[in-house]
């Protein structure tokens, strides 16, 4: 009887599980990128920027009402910036 290689099949079986791990988050990434688009599109192109000015100053907007429910999302990447 032949004796297996062992150490050929681990690194095959890493190979193929690496593989199948760069696969999958590649599609996952165009699944979603693919479900921005269609989302960006059937909105009509349509994209809202808003700030809100006060002497001079631009402050953040946390609450506006509307007739339909929504959902922002917003970044504060001024944390340090407080003059």
């Amino acid at each position: 009887m032949k004796k297996l290689n062992t150490n050929s099949l681990n690194t095959k079986d890493l190979n193929i599980r690496k593989k199948i791990r760069k696969l999958t988050f590649l599609f996952t990434l165009l699944l979603i990128t693919a479900l921005s688009v269609e989302y960006y599109y059937e909105r009509g192109g349509e994209i809202l920027s808003v700030s809100s000015t006060v002497n001079g100053r631009e402050l953040p907007i946390y609450c506006v009402k509307t007739d339909k429910p929504e959902i922002a999302l917003t970044f504060d990447a001024a944390w340090a910036d407080c003059n």
